[in-house]
């Protein structure tokens, strides 16, 4: 059987999909430029996520942009695993880094890695910038990461399966290849036959308008203003038509 893991970006949306049957969530923000380590987390959100227990993984990703980093960056990066490890002792990480030469920047990952100790780690998304990216598959495994997201080097995890199975044939019995990139319900069974894939990442995202009348902003005629824009939100529908999918036999 397979499962599913959901990008998120509130711990609401955390519990939220874990209610839903998700098996696990990754927590992170600015979606929009593919993830960023979340903010600085309440007393109260702490807690919170440390009942989600293992079943929540955190982004670590210090800006936009390319996944090469300085020493400093990388040292910045290692404190915030530390410090998460310090407060959600559980959770697993989600990390990367590459050389500016278009290879696995194998420093940078080791120090990642030893911040991170005993904590599971899952290889993100940069693996789909590097060519034939099928060919790092065993070095990612090697240094201990237990699970790698990927879309096979393409915009979608449809139009990488081709790639996606020959990453999965390299991938071992240590480490989960996981179809990452537009995955919804009706992509998951094509991806499973072609790919061979079990293991699944998605946002499961809508978008909806939002109107709030304010008491403090007036229009010259008296009248209030009202102030509108659109917000993007976990859709529960396209979630579990997802984990139907993925559940299915």
């Amino acid at each position: 059987m397979g499962s599913l893991e959901v990008c998120v970006s509130s711990v609401e949306e955390a519990e939220l999909a874990i209610k839903c049957g998700a098996d696990s969530v990754e927590l992170c923000m600015a979606s929009e430029v593919g993830g960023l380590t979340f903010r600085a987390l309440y007393e109260e959100e702490i807690q919170r996520l440390g009942a989600l227990g293992e079943h929540i993984r955190l982004l670590i990703r210090l800006r936009p942009g390319s996944f090469c980093y300085t020493k400093e960056e990388v040292d910045i990066m290692c404190r915030q695993i530390e410090t998460i490890r310090t407060l959600l002792p559980r959770a697993g990480f989600t990390i990367g880094a590459l050389s500016p030469s278009g290879t696995l920047d194998r420093l940078a990952l080791e120090s990642l890695c030893e911040a991170a100790k005993d904590a599971e780690l899952t290889f993100h998304r940069g693996i789909d910038v590097l060519p034939e990216p099928w060919q790092y598959v065993p070095q990612i495994r090697e240094m201990g990461f237990k699970r790698l997201l990927t879309s096979g080097g393409a915009s979608s995890a449809v139009e990488g399966t081709e790639v996606l199975s020959l990453m999965q044939q390299a991938s071992g019995d240590t480490l989960t290849i996981v179809a990452a990139g537009g995955v919804r319900a009706e992509h998951i069974p094509f991806i499973r036959t072609k790919g061979g894939l079990q293991a699944f990442h998605g946002g499961f995202r809508g978008v909806r308008d939002r109107a709030e009348s304010s008491s403090a902003r007036r229009a010259p005629d008296g009248s209030y203003l009202d102030a509108w824009w659109t917000e993007s939100y976990l859709d529960t529908h396209l979630l579990t038509e997802a984990l139907m999918a993925v559940k299915a036999v």
